[in-house]
């Protein structure tokens, strides 16, 4: 699997690079962690996270 995810994240990369989308001059990997309590019974109902736009 770890092999699937680095092919497609370097075919996405390419693409992006060739349609002049980003640069790779500069780039920066973030391996931040954040901690989550939750559970299989915590919930969020969809439109209570959808923001209206007026």
């Amino acid at each position: 699997m770890k092999n699937v995810l680095e092919d497609v994240f370097t075919a996405v990369l390419q693409f992006l690079v060739e349609e002049k989308y980003i640069k790779l001059e500069h780039y920066f990997v973030d391996g931040t962690k954040i901690e989550a309590n939750v559970n299989r019974y915590t919930f969020v109902w969809g439109k209570a996270v959808v923001l209206s736009v007026s």
